[in-house]
């Protein structure tokens, strides 16, 4: 069934872009930027002539990414901007490779705001103004709005601690370590990604992706045991959020249906592209 399409005039346009890249930062700082690939491919790892640790190394974070088939848990998500602190309570889905559905949840208990990521597009419903925006989720989009080309399952990834390699890794080589650790530095065409991790387990303990000004950066902690961090700390862009989990239900079959939004008729709905 149609829904109402309100066309964003030119005047309003710059307007309605802020508005967007507003959003779409807000829910990039929380972990849940939900955007933005379509693509699911499954990297097979690097060939020769990568050493054979490394190879050991891209091999081992396939194998963590791929042993978490879906996520259902309650998550608690704190925002630090510098005109303020904001916390969401809500509910988290995620089912690998690149689908999301995360639901803010007011005092009250009904959700304000509605996300998902599904399918090849993001839709973001404001339940309060009853407006949508929406639009394709792939990485060109995220870096015209968000200034880094996430995809969708490293965003998948990024939540679940389990960032695997990406599908066009061009170069690979472990870092000796530093402060936080020895790293694995990742190249795949124009990004760069840093990941800190156990040399034994492929743990990863921190992430960055991209290059200043426009870094993510993502910090684990991690429980003595248990297949989820205990603790996700992400900075971007001038914000800061926090990510918690609480009592998280693993590979309990997801049904795929619930990525997908079913939007009132009167919604207004704004594209970006």
């Amino acid at each position: 069934m149609n829904r109402a399409v309100a066309p964003i005039p030119r005047s309003a346009r710059q307007r309605a872009r802020g508005d967007c890249r507003g959003l779409l930062r807000q829910a990039a700082s929380l972990g849940v930027a939900f955007a933005l690939s379509a693509c699911a491919t499954t990297a097979t790892g690097p060939s020769p002539p990568f050493p054979d640790e490394v190879r050991r190394l891209v091999a081992l974070l396939t194998l963590r990414r791929d042993q978490i088939a879906d996520v259902r848990t309650r998550v608690d998500l704190t925002v630090r901007r510098s005109a303020g602190v904001q916390r969401f309570p809500g509910v988290l889905l995620l089912r690998t490779p690149a689908s999301l559905r995360f639901e803010a949840l007011s005092p009250f208990g009904p959700p304000f705001m509605l996300a998902t990521v599904s399918e090849g597009t993001v839709v973001i419903y404001n339940v309060a103004d009853n407006r949508v925006l929406t639009g394709p989720a792939t990485a060109s989009a995220a870096r015209r709005w968000l200034g880094i080309a996430l995809a969708a399952e490293d965003l998948v990834g990024i939540l679940l601690g389990r960032v695997g390699p990406p599908p066009d890794l061009r170069e690979a080589a472990i870092v000796p370590a530093n402060g936080d650790g020895p790293s694995l530095l990742l190249t795949a065409g124009r990004q760069r990604r840093r990941l800190w991790l156990d040399l034994e387990t492929a743990v990863i303990s921190k992430l960055e992706i991209g290059e200043a000004p426009d870094r993510l950066v993502v910090v684990y902690e991690w429980p003595t045991r248990g297949d989820l961090p205990e603790r996700i700390h992400v900075a971007a862009s001038g914000l800061e959020a926090e990510v918690r989990y609480d009592e998280p239900a693993i590979s309990v079959g997801v049904d795929p249906r619930r990525f997908s939004l079913s939007l009132p008729e009167t919604a207004e709905i704004q594209r970006f592209y």
